[in-house]
């Protein structure tokens, strides 16, 4: 058995685990562990100078994509100069680990992770996100970090090795998947091969065209397309630009050939009143969408929209996800469940 103070043990960081990795860290230092405590994920990525104090018992933060800095991490002793890496009490350089996806090898072909029948997998053919909205994590931070795919060759192989397992649901983690060059041959891939599981994706409503709606219509597929509002002041205030002429049609195509699909809004936002959440829902019901999702605001570290919480009109407090419905809140208050009973 590895020595406690020999032993590492590694946490990746996201906004709704955060009070529980706070008291997660301060139990294992108060029940004697004493060997290296490694953080990473989004809320230490997007982190600014002075990430260690904001976990004052953990000794190791890595940012950026952590696959191979945490395996050097791993197979070293001392304080290794790791791109990425930082150690509590050195200069804080805010630095990300980089890597090409691509040079990955897949967990599932080197069956890393064994593929079972009926199983449910995450699964990602890309990272990063193409888009700059203001609320978002996904459009990555650093100027070293960029929107990349996997290749296509592992994708194929990974698709085939689902069909053969018989993998029922697959969550497809891109966020935009139809985004890029590869969505129309990875859905084809699929099709070819007779996948019958399930297929949640997520997608942007205007780059949906013809050839996506009928290859989607040949397998178990739902559409999860992202909406927030129909409000051109909405809009401009978080930095997504929707054409709504291209989401009706999108949402046009995909009731026609009768493919699951769902819609998600926010509340909450810069510019947002009652009257105008409503009236998006409402567009939402014109459209006959049948599952509409509702989120608040959340002011994720990294994004515009927390630089500029002032501007929004939000209430900082502490370092949670609750503040944008903390603002709701107190903007709203009661009456928007109120008023949405009766849409």
């Amino acid at each position: 058995m590895c020595p406690a103070d020999k032993a590492d043990v590694a946490i990746g960081v996201y906004v709704w685990g955060e009070d529980l990795v706070q008291r997660t860290l301060a139990h294992l230092r108060t029940m004697g562990f004493r060997g290296r405590i490694v953080l990473g994920g989004p809320q230490i990525s997007y982190a600014g100078k002075g990430v260690a104090k904001l976990y004052p018992d953990a000794g190791v933060f890595i940012r950026g994509y952590g696959e191979l800095a945490i395996l050097q991490l791993a197979r070293s002793s001392g304080r290794p100069s790791i791109p990425g890496v930082l150690y509590a009490g050195d200069k804080d350089r805010v630095e990300q680990a980089t890597l090409d996806p691509a040079d990955l090898p897949s967990p599932w072909l080197a069956e890393t992770i064994l593929l079972q029948r009926g199983g449910f997998i995450r699964w990602e053919t890309k990272r990063g996100c193409p888009y700059r909205c203001a609320f978002c994590q996904h459009k990555e931070q650093g100027q070293a970090l960029k929107h990349r795919e996997r290749s296509l060759g592992d994708v194929f192989a990974e698709v085939r090795a689902f069909c053969r397992a018989g993998v029922a649901d697959i969550a497809v983690l891109d966020p935009v998947f139809n985004a890029g060059r590869n969505a129309c041959k990875i859905l084809h891939e699929f099709v070819h091969h007779g996948f019958t599981g399930r297929l949640s994706l997520q997608c942007r409503a205007e780059l949906v065209n013809t050839e996506f709606l009928d290859l989607a219509e040949r397998l178990n597929v739902c559409l999860e397309f992202g909406l927030q509002t129909i409000h051109s002041a909405e809009m401009k205030a978080i930095g997504r630009a929707n054409n709504l002429g291209r989401i009706e049609q999108a949402l046009a195509g995909v009731r026609a050939r009768n493919i699951e699909h769902e819609v998600s809004v926010i509340f909450g936002l810069p510019e947002q009143t009652l009257a105008s959440f409503i009236s998006t829902v409402r567009w939402c019901l014109d459209q006959q969408v049948a599952v509409i999702k509702a989120f608040p605001l959340m002011l994720l570290r990294g994004t515009k929209a927390r630089s500029r919480t002032g501007a929004l009109g939000a209430e900082t407090g502490g370092d949670n996800h609750a503040h944008g419905r903390d603002r709701v809140e107190h903007i709203y208050g009661e009456r928007l469940g109120d008023a949405m009973a009766g849409v």
